[in-house]
């Protein structure tokens, strides 16, 4: 836990000294970054499930998030972490290099779960519950609302930034046969996601752009070549690539501006 507190501050700081540079040289162009992010919902409405929920969320959001918008790091994850024995090695200038202007916000988002407190269980002190949930080839629950809940909770606490979906899409290990690539589920997958982004711009947060993961099939830095995350398959042998229903899906979605329910 210590280590992962420490690793965290170093990326931060790494990243608002990039930002420095780059405003430094006067380069072209715009300057953001892209963290995960997830979605838990809780159990019950236990207080103890809900503050699970709420500091697996923060360590994904606020944790990368504040220190950026706000100079600050979230204060209900540090007393936390104080609780657990965890110090924050944090040196003068830290947090001013850290608070650099940023043009934009990108984010991933994948998938989120439901979830309750249990003790000692992980960083945090909480544990999936299985729902029987839909799933995709790589394990991940299908979790929509998630990428809504998000983008809302970004909106909400840091004055609705510019954002780009960096990352978004589905594992499928669907084959070629005769030819063709049917994967139905990734097709799903876009179209629930592409739902629940509409929902935030309906609720005015200033989407700027969304990007599927991934156009092709690639090497996936946890999984290598077992997972294909692409809307095109890759033969890894021949390097034959075949354009997947998905393909023929998400380019009539993006000419038409819009998709069938």
């Amino acid at each position: 836990m210590q280590l992962a507190t420490q690793i965290s501050h170093h990326l931060l700081l790494a990243h608002g000294k990039t930002v420095k540079k780059f405003r430094d040289l006067g380069a072209e162009g715009e300057i953001g970054f892209a963290p995960n992010t997830t979605w838990l919902e809780p159990f019950s409405d236990r207080q103890e499930d809900i503050d699970a929920c709420n500091r697996e969320i923060g360590w994904y959001v606020e944790w990368f998030m504040d220190p950026i918008f706000k100079g600050e790091y979230p204060k209900f994850l540090v007393d936390w972490f104080e609780k657990k024995g965890v110090s924050l090695d944090i040196q003068d200038g830290d947090m001013e290099a850290i608070q650099q202007p940023i043009d934009f916000l990108g984010i991933n988002y994948y998938t989120g779960h439901i979830a309750r407190y249990k003790e000692n269980h992980g960083l945090l002190d909480w544990e999936f519950i299985e729902m029987n949930d839909e799933r995709t080839d790589i394990g991940w629950p299908i979790f929509p609302e998630g990428l809504y809940k998000v983008l809302m909770r970004i909106k909400n606490n840091y004055n609705n930034p510019p954002v780009y979906i960096t990352e978004n899409g589905a594992c499928y290990n669907d084959e070629p046969e005769n030819g063709r690539v049917k994967d139905d589920g990734r097709i799903n997958y876009l179209q629930q996601h592409l739902t629940a982004l509409r929902r935030a711009i309906s609720s005015d947060v200033d989407v700027k752009g969304y990007i599927t993961w991934s156009l092709m099939d690639n090497f996936e830095w946890a999984e290598g070549y077992t997972m294909r995350f692409g809307i095109v398959h890759v033969n890894y042998r021949t390097l034959e690539r075949t354009k997947k229903d998905s393909f023929y899906w998400y380019k009539q979605t993006v000419a038409n501006h819009w998709f069938e329910n």
